[in-house]
């Protein structure tokens, strides 16, 4: 994935004569409330909409990238390059901004069932506990220190295969978002295991 991000920005750097103008102007084209989506590449898909909340004040989108992460790389312990990834998207982001957080389809689609092969958890279960309390607890420490209003979008259910996976994580990343104060669920009916597919 990395590389794949790497040659498509090399492959359009050449058509931007000063890419920090262009930077500039995109950032000052804009004279309403900004709200940063946060994540891997799902975050692309808000990027750059300009909406109205329903109290009428009206919004940008802006993108901030940290490709490949999973929230397991997240964990204290983890030298992993996209933890440093991600904490370099969250200091790219100005206090006390509005962000949504869209991050671990990745660990639904590579990491819990590989886990769980490798005898690593019991179950899907017991490894979507352990993913969910490590995003959380890293997202609750990043709004502190940041004073972010933040907002934790459901994990997009992008893969037949891995749909199953991912309603369970919503429903456990769910009920642990609805326990901190400083966390907001964002209530979209992406697909609910009560629809029918």
């Amino acid at each position: 994935n990395e590389h794949a991000y790497y040659t498509l920005v090399s492959q359009l750097l050449p058509y931007f004569d000063d890419i920090n103008s262009f930077k500039q102007k995109s950032a000052n084209s804009f004279n309403g409330k900004l709200v940063y989506s946060f994540g891997d590449s799902h975050a692309l898909s808000l990027a750059w909409k300009n909406v109205v909340s329903s109290n009428g004040e009206e919004m940008q989108i802006r993108p901030v990238l940290a490709t490949g992460v999973k929230a397991w790389h997240l964990r204290k312990d983890s030298q992993f390059f996209p933890k440093y990834a991600f904490h370099e998207g969250a200091k790219s982001i100005p206090s006390a901004s509005t962000v949504i957080f869209i991050f671990c389809e990745i660990d639904c689609r590579e990491a819990l069932a590989k886990a769980v092969e490798e005898a690593k958890y019991g179950s899907i279960e017991e490894g979507i506990k352990v993913v969910v309390d490590i995003y959380v607890d890293t997202l609750v420490e990043l709004v502190q220190k940041k004073k972010f209003s933040a907002y934790v979008h459901p994990v997009l259910p992008v893969l037949d295969v891995t749909r199953p996976i991912v309603l369970t994580f919503n429903k456990a990343l769910r009920f642990k978002v609805e326990q901190q104060a400083s966390l907001t669920w964002l209530d979209i009916d992406i697909l609910s295991a009560d629809k029918k597919q």
